[in-house]
């Protein structure tokens, strides 16, 4: 059998079933097939290639060397054996009826409570920020979790106010029973005023859904997001205290705000004193 290799590409792709002899049709239909699967694994290769460093823009995963840094800046995490922790320090509280606003300094990590708040993205498969140093205690199964929630509802991320409940992973042996993940507002983040309270309530909704009565906040959305640190503290109080207000048979009894030792949350823990005095 011989070819015309001259017309071999435009006798394969337009007329592969054109050839004059049985052998080169076969010759032809064969080529055509190989063509057509090498080339559904070229698009299906440059799409995985495509999704890939795209997520790595949207949601990059950090590195154990800048979430050390964000733990060391902030003072969370950082416990290097279990004789050396950072144990939180009670600095304030008030009351609201039968349960209480308490502001804590120290390492949220280091608190028996029934849930912890971890201040995440709409993609609640980890990030940076504090959100890095909980996910790095805690384990890939919290994320694990909240990818099931997600699919489960058809999406592939939630709304920035959201808030969803997880086990703990590894803090149980802390003490710590669940996470609630809550996607706070950056500070260009049109309406952020409203999505930050968002924020605090739904995660205060799943804590009371799950009949929960301890909870542990971070100063969410002042950290990477860059919110308004003060503007933060009082949003803060404002809806924890609208929330006993309102939900006067809550399960909750407790919600505890925690501040480190960065300059954003020294200038939000003061406001929140400020607001307590």
């Amino acid at each position: 059998m011989k070819l015309d290799f001259s017309n071999f590409f435009t006798h394969l792709i337009f007329h592969p079933f054109d050839a004059d002899t049985k052998n080169e049709r076969k010759f032809a239909l064969v080529s055509s097939i190989a063509l057509g699967i090498f080339s559904l694994f070229t698009v299906h290769l440059g799409c995985l290639i495509y999704g890939f460093f795209a997520r790595k823009v949207d949601h990059p995963s950090p590195s154990d060397e800048s979430v050390s840094k964000v733990a060391k800046e902030h003072g969370i995490g950082t416990q290097k054996s279990q004789t050396q922790k950072f144990e939180p320090v009670l600095l304030a509280e008030k009351t609201f009826g039968s349960a209480r606003l308490q502001i804590y300094q120290g390492d949220l990590l280091e608190q028996k409570v029934d849930a912890i708040v971890n201040p995440a993205n709409t993609k609640l498969r980890g990030g940076g920020g504090v959100d890095g140093i909980i996910g790095r205690a805690a384990g890939k199964s919290i994320y694990d979790e909240c990818v099931v929630q997600l699919k489960s509802k058809g999406l592939n991320s939630c709304n920035i106010g959201d808030a969803y409940i997880t086990g703990s992973g590894k803090l149980n042996e802390k003490g710590i029973k669940h996470v609630i993940h809550a996607v706070g507002p950056r500070g260009s983040t049109p309406d952020g005023d409203r999505l930050l309270k968002a924020a605090y309530t739904n995660s205060l909704l799943r804590a009371d859904e799950n009949h929960l009565e301890t909870i542990a906040f971070p100063a969410i959305s002042i950290g990477i997001f860059n919110f308004n640190p003060k503007r933060a503290a009082e949003l803060a109080f404002e809806t924890v205290s609208n929330f006993f207000d309102e939900h006067p048979d809550t399960s909750v009894k407790e919600v505890r705000l925690f501040y480190w030792t960065s300059p954003k949350d020294v200038a939000s823990k003061n406001r929140m004193l400020e607001l307590l005095s």
